[in-house]
């Protein structure tokens, strides 16, 4: 069993990373902004026309955004396995959008509703069951499997991941500070040091399991 993460170790390989593939990991996060931008973008080019059309429009361009948004899962799953991703990683999850979907409903909602309750549930579930996409894009998950099998894994390790997101989050404000470069940079740290955790939480899950208690 391998040695559970700690964020400096997790920043330090995240980092590391990112550098020794610079051109690509910038290539895949202006990308995948450019995609997030396509349905504002849309909607502001038919403003002035069909409210009907525009929205069915936007639908594909939603759609594909959910594809990036697994590519960009998959490809820092991809490295952090030793494989050498490509570029066309980034859309190759079309398949898995379906329950994408349904997850994210689902994560959002439990979100929403620990939120409403103190606030502090809805911290705690976050994190509890933000590895979901993680889930589906690297184990095929169903939709619910996925948010218990999230649940799992980060059994014991709420606190580890809550300093480990305080840790990104200011790295990325200082990546804000930067200006748009920064931003791409941090981000892509951001995504590689995420998958980099969700591996270690799994190699010290033993199977399969109820949902894990908070």
């Amino acid at each position: 069993m391998t040695e559970l993460f700690t964020v400096s170790k997790t920043l330090r390989f995240g980092w590391q990373t990112v550098r020794d593939r610079l051109g690509f990991f910038l290539a895949i996060v202006a990308i995948s902004v450019g995609v997030s931008l396509l349905p504002a973008g849309i909607q502001k080019f038919l403003e002035d026309g069909d409210p009907t059309f525009a929205f069915l429009a936007i639908i594909p361009a939603w759609v594909l955004g959910m594809v990036v948004q697994m590519g960009l899962i998959l490809i820092p799953l991809r490295i952090c396995d030793g494989e050498d991703p490509e570029l066309s990683d980034l859309f190759s999850c079309y398949d898995l959008v379906p329950r994408y979907i349904l997850a994210s409903i689902a994560y959002m909602l439990l979100v929403s509703v620990g939120l409403l309750l103190l606030v502090v549930p809805g911290i705690l579930w976050g994190i509890k069951y933000q590895f979901f996409g993680y889930h589906i894009v690297d184990e095929d998950a169903g939709a619910l499997d996925s948010l218990r099998r999230s649940a799992e894994i980060t059994q014991g390790a709420k606190g580890k991941l809550g300093w480990l997101f305080l840790a990104l989050l200011g790295l990325n404000v200082a990546g804000f500070v930067c200006l748009l470069l920064g931003l791409l940079l941090t981000y892509a740290v951001t995504l590689v040091c995420c998958a980099f955790v969700y591996r270690r939480l799994c190699d010290h899950t033993p199977g399969d399991g109820g949902i894990a208690q908070s």
